[in-house]
């Protein structure tokens, strides 16, 4: 999503469908939780606003990037290789989170959501996801829980074990 707007159409909807699908089978409409999956910058400036309607957030890196970076990982192929040779980028961003567009429009997603909403819970999505030093760059930036493809879950897990031994020790 992008606004609020958005949200909140989706939301009466979900729960309209819910209760729909209940009375229909007779059955207790159950608790659950609604939440949006933000990928764009224009979402991440509107964070606070999103959260005002959601119980969590998942931040998409994937997206986030190709409308950062404008680049789409389908055409990068033809040219990253040549950027990241002659220095132009220091990683693949499809690779390494930037964490000077990418880490910065994530980070303001975060304050303002958590501004608007304290408790929220916030996650990262994505292709960096199955990255440990994204697993780490997420415990410094205040980011919950990650989504993951199934096998790297153990890679994961010693990332941010190690990640906050790190912490222990340096603080």
């Amino acid at each position: 999503v992008t606004s609020a707007d958005e949200v909140k159409r989706l939301k009466r909807r979900i729960a309209h469908m819910a209760r729909q699908v209940c009375n229909e089978r007779q059955a207790e409409l159950p608790r659950f939780e609604v939440g949006a999956m933000i990928e764009s910058p224009k979402a991440c400036l509107n964070a606070g606003k999103i959260a005002e309607h959601c119980d969590f957030i998942l931040i998409g890196t994937t997206d986030l990037t190709i409308s950062t970076f404008a680049i789409h990982r389908d055409d990068a192929g033809r040219y990253l290789p040549l950027y990241l040779e002659q220095g132009i980028l220091d990683a693949d961003p499809f690779v390494e989170l930037d964490d000077s567009s990418v880490g910065e429009l994530i980070r303001i997603a975060v304050d303002r959501a958590r501004r608007a909403r304290p408790g929220i819970r916030i996650g990262l999505g994505g292709g960096h996801s199955n990255d440990a030093s994204t697993v780490r760059w997420c415990i410094k930036n205040g980011i919950d829980y990650i989504t993951c493809d199934p096998h790297r879950l153990p890679m994961n897990r010693l990332a941010a074990a190690q990640a906050a031994i790190k912490d222990v020790i340096t603080t």
